[in-house]
């Protein structure tokens, strides 16, 4: 009899505490933004390169102009789960707030099986075309913030295409792609990137451990093993982000990422990937020309634009977004996982921290 009252009591409180999140997140104000949201890498129906935007989006109560959700089937332009159709035409209203391309990479005949080996094979759809950048530019006014992620520039894009995003950005694509992997010998690394070593090299992929891998646009590999860095590849602010955005805190960011630059100082770099190196690892990039502190997040205030040099919208999992709670009741509900910690510490409040300037701006 004891323990019912005890039970109950504590059972009350465990409902109320779960209602909370959902309550206050109904109390929240809607905020509308007209959107364009650009994946052509979508094989699947995990919606994985843009699934965390649109998280973003329900969890920030983002809008179209009829008060509806924007839907993560049917709100972007680009491959559909199941059709080969591989039309590459767009359609972009005017008068956007928001065109975000997420990922031009494509879709291949392996990956429509899922892939798990990480093969490559044929192109079946995919690349940023001249149309495609044509219609974004034509659709992009005075008061449109454009956002690119990687890979929008990189293979399979064309060069000449690649060369007219860069001037519209301002930004310089150095080549270079890298990742971190926790451990070079698990099947997280796929098979064509131990292939193209064991080509290039002539030796077998027999590495362990913790490792930073480097790919260039003629597919040469370069591997940093465990005695050449110290630690994964964190998220910093640079000062400029650091006044920017207040509630973006440092993280591990896991996924690919791209090696560019600012033209000049009209752009501005609020955001870079920071890497341990040992002195060892320091040498071996300073001989390729790889710089050691890599622009995450480049700027260009006037033109309202934003490079992500990474695979920023890009999640395996998703949560329940119809919650508002501090980030640390997210830590404590054991709803963070280490290869989200870059989403919840990063990306959400960045995003957050752009909405806001964009409604801001339109009503200035």
């Amino acid at each position: 009899m004891k323990i019912r009252y005890i039970v109950i009591p504590i059972m009350l409180v465990v409902f109320i505490l779960s209602l909370t999140p959902w309550g206050l997140w109904l109390l929240k104000k809607e905020v509308s933004i007209e959107m364009t949201v650009i994946d052509k890498t979508v094989p699947q129906t995990d919606y994985r390169e843009h699934l965390a935007l649109f998280w973003v989006n329900k969890h920030l109560k983002l809008t179209k102009p009829d008060g509806s959700f924007y839907e993560i089937e049917k709100d972007y332009q680009g491959y559909k789960p199941g059709n080969r159709n591989t039309e590459t035409t767009l359609t972009i209203p005017q008068n956007q707030g928001i065109i975000y391309v997420t990922d031009t990479y494509g879709v291949y005949n392996e990956d429509i099986e899922g892939n798990p080996l990480g093969k490559r094979s044929d192109l079946l759809y995919g690349g940023l075309t001249i149309f495609d950048w044509n219609n974004v530019m034509s659709a992009k006014n005075d008061n449109t913030t454009l956002i690119l992620e990687f890979n929008t520039i990189a293979s399979p894009t064309a060069p000449f295409v690649r060369d007219i995003v860069e001037k519209n950005m301002g930004i310089i694509w150095t080549g270079w792609i890298g990742r971190y992997f926790p451990n070079l010998n698990s099947l997280e690394v796929p098979i064509w990137l131990k292939e193209n070593y064991e080509k290039q090299y002539g030796e077998k992929w027999e590495f362990s451990g913790k490792g930073l891998v480097f790919l260039n646009d003629n597919d040469h590999v370069i591997v940093l093993d465990k005695d050449e860095i110290k630690g994964a590849v964190e998220f910093h602010l640079t000062d400029a982000g650091l006044e920017k955005y207040p509630k973006v805190r440092n993280s591990i960011y896991g996924y690919w990422f791209d090696i560019v630059s600012p033209v000049d100082d009209s752009s501005v770099v609020e955001a870079n990937y920071h890497v341990a190196y040992t002195n060892k690892g320091k040498k071996k990039l300073l001989e390729l020309g790889i710089p050691t502190t890599i622009p995450a997040v480049i700027h260009h205030e006037q033109n309202r634009t934003y490079y992500f040099a990474g695979d920023f919208a890009d999640i395996s999992t998703n949560h329940q977004s119809h919650w508002v709670l501090p980030l640390p009741f997210y830590w404590v509900m054991g709803l963070i996982n280490k290869d989200e910690n870059f989403f919840w510490r990063s990306y959400i409040p960045l995003m957050e921290k752009i909405y806001e300037d964009i409604k801001r701006k339109d009503y200035d």
